[in-house]
């Protein structure tokens, strides 16, 4: 398992873990950096800093209050549920009329299912420093 922080305008957003290709995962304008690595390890609300290819990372010089930390994590949860509202658009009226194909349907159940885990990162016991994020349906 590797440890991934999103990074946004030099700052860590989110930090996550996955077995899975993380460029696959997620929108290909997303910054992630492996930190598996790094010690201290970072947390959301670091500093991270790109010299020539090398990220070096610092805790932020004004502090983060876990509430906004929180209301980051909810924020890009509600983000990653709109990008998979995008994929099954139109889908749920044809799965309630049973129209789907069989791929359409798998791939419908797929995505809400992952709408699903992503309603429940604040239930997460390393909320909201830490999350694991449900794998994006292929």
């Amino acid at each position: 398992m590797k440890t991934y922080a999103y990074i946004n305008n030099g700052t860590i957003f989110e930090v996550t873990e996955t077995d899975g290709d993380i460029k696959e995962m997620f929108h290909p304008s997303m910054l992630w950096v492996d930190i598996s690595d790094v010690t201290p390890r970072p947390y959301p609300g670091w500093e991270a800093t790109d010299t020539s290819g090398t990220w070096t990372f610092a805790e932020p010089s004004v502090s983060v209050s876990k509430e906004e930390q929180a209301a980051a994590v909810r924020a890009e949860a509600v983000a990653r549920i709109a990008e998979a509202d995008e994929q099954t658009l139109g889908m749920a009226d044809a799965y309630i009329a049973d129209l789907l194909s069989a791929e359409d349907r798998e791939r419908f159940i797929a995505f809400a299912a992952y709408k699903m885990e992503l309603g429940k990162v604040s239930a997460q016991s390393g909320f909201p420093k830490t999350i694991t994020w449900p794998e994006l349906p292929k």
